[in-house]
């Protein structure tokens, strides 16, 4: 068995046993790749020392002193350590002699596992790998965490030296604003896309090996880009979850197809897919298991990857900010006041949902530009009122409504028994994926269909006037008085209190029929303006 190097000395004097030998006026080091490097005895010595204890870590790590020993540097360059031998307790260096790029390099060195520092600077903030996924931390841990190790080896820190050193750091851990996860920053495992992989605190799962039952998981490595990570252990022979299985059984007894899309859209949030741009709605009565089924939800996907926005909260300065990184965004209670910015909030679930890049303020902090990767759920006990007159956030819902209310029968231990079984959940979540995948969209079950039409209506009421009192075409027209004043007569008898202007209704009618075009007519008037591609349905008496 080898001696034990304890000192730099130490180090010299094994240097024919080892993979770092002495020669007349040098080091050499080889690699374990078998590279070469000369290091000439004439080199600084704090850098002498460093390249060594790179070089030999692997061998002695728990053993090698400290970088910065208390040897002089006369000492080290003779290769003879007699006198620094004497000396046990290392000496710090006063803090003007520090390298803040040298530094800051070090202690990132330090970080690696797998080859790949864990600790990143990425969309303005420090991101630290733990439990399976990248998670991001507060700049006050970093610093503190940078502070105690120069504190090891320099006195007399001063701020100024320590944000030097940070700075340098910032640097040497970036990672570009583009780089969206999941990715893979160091080379992949078995050529897997990092889009089909899921990412549990100790494993990373290829979905499509699973389904296929072959190998399709191994151990996590900060090698994967990923913010999201769950919070159990994964088990391919995990039993089925029937609990879970009898619990939506009464939720849509006769509804099989609502549940193979509540499957389908548990499998969409195991992985990082935004492509679908579909928002759940899930509503009904009160305790009719809405609450239950987010919990679950949250369960599965990690508690650290969901968060629970208001669509009030939306509409704020930093309203965003708390979707950053976040797999998913549950609104546990969707409703809207009449003093909330209805216009900010759908535009706001229009640009997260349709994949768009925003631009997010954050307090104290600059503002970052990205592509949330969050998809949105909404539960409500009613439809919620969002007005959009194109039609086009209603499009976007995906509507699951529970018929039934266990008002008085409730099950307060069902909870509990649901969570059990997370493993099961996890593997009929996935099976939901491949048949989404192989389908490519969700499938609208036919018995939410008329609480789509009712939201489609809400969101725009000038497309139920549209549907109810005129014909749709190109050899249509009507004149904008006809129009108007059809449709004033709609909101009084619909109940509208106001029909708002002449303005306003053009913009919302060209907005819900597309290729509608206002022109001049040339006929009698030509003052008069007209729409090409609509008139009014005759009136029968």
């Amino acid at each position: 068995m080898r001696d034990t190097p304890k000192t730099l000395g130490d180090f010299l004097a094994l240097a024919e046993q080892s993979p770092v030998w002495g020669g007349e006026g040098k080091i050499v080091s080889r690699a374990p790749d078998g590279t070469v490097t000369e290091i000439p005895l004439g080199t600084d010595r704090r850098l002498l020392e460093r390249r060594i204890l790179e070089s030999m870590q692997q061998y002695w790590p728990e053993h090698l002193r400290p970088r910065h020993t208390a040897e002089p540097r006369a000492a080290i360059v003779d290769g003879d350590d007699s006198e620094a031998d004497s000396d046990s307790t290392p000496k710090k260096q006063p803090a003007k002699e520090i390298d803040p790029g040298d530094e800051a390099r070090w202690f990132l060195e330090k970080t690696k596992l797998d080859g790949v520092p864990t600790l990143l600077y990425w969309h303005g903030g420090w991101w630290r790998w733990r439990d399976g996924a990248y998670r991001e931390c507060e700049a006050s841990e970093v610093r503190g965490d940078l502070i105690r190790h120069l504190d090891r080896e320099f006195n007399s820190l001063g701020s100024a030296v320590t944000s030097n050193v940070l700075d340098h750091l910032r640097a040497n851990a970036f990672l570009p604003a583009d780089r969206e996860p999941p990715a893979w920053i160091g080379p992949p495992v078995n050529d897997w896309p990092a889009d089909e992989i899921v990412a549990t605190r100790g494993k990373l799962v290829h979905l499509p090996s699973l389904l296929a039952q072959r190998q399709c998981e191994t151990s996590a490595t900060p090698r994967f880009f990923t913010t999201a990570a769950v919070d159990f252990d994964f088990d391919a022979n995990a039993p089925l979850p029937n609990e879970w299985h009898r619990f939506l059984r009464q939720l849509w007894p006769d509804d099989r197809d609502s549940i193979d899309t509540l499957q389908e859209w548990f499998g969409h949030l195991l992985v990082a897919d935004t492509r679908q741009q579909k928002i759940l709605l899930l509503g009904g009565p009160r305790r009719s298991g809405k609450s239950t089924i987010a919990r679950v939800l949250r369960e599965l996907i990690g508690r650290r990857n969901v968060c629970g926005p208001t669509l009030a909260g939306l509409a704020t300065n930093f309203g965003l900010w708390p979707l950053i990184g976040k797999s998913v965004a549950i609104v546990s209670d969707a409703r809207l006041s009449h003093r909330s910015d209805q216009a900010v909030v759908v535009e706001r679930l229009l640009s997260i949902s349709g994949e768009d890049a925003l631009t997010i303020d954050r307090k104290c902090m600059e503002p970052v530009t990205c592509r949330l990767p969050t998809r949105l759920m909404l539960i409500s006990n009613e439809l919620p009122r969002l007005s959009d007159a194109s039609g086009a956030l209603s499009s976007r819902f995906l509507v699951l409504w529970l018929s039934e209310s266990f008002l008085g029968r409730e099950d307060h231990g069902l909870e509990k028994k649901l969570l059990a079984e997370l493993p099961g959940i996890f593997l009929w979540a996935a099976a939901g994926w491949q048949r989404l995948r192989e389908r490519g969209c969700f499938s609208q079950p036919e018995s939410a269909a008329e609480m789509v039409e009712q939201l489609g209506d809400l969101t725009s009421p000038v497309s139920v006037f549209v549907r109810e009192r005129c014909i749709v075409g190109k050899e249509y027209r009507a004149t904008v008085r006809d129009l108007f004043s059809a449709w004033k007569n709609f909101c009084e008898s619909a109940g509208r209190k106001e029909a708002g202007t002449d303005a306003t209704f053009s913009r919302d009618l060209v907005a819900a029929v597309p290729g509608l075009r206002r022109v001049r007519t040339r006929e009698t008037d030509s003052r008069l303006m007209a729409y090409d591609g609509i008139c009014l349905k005759p009136v029968k008496f």
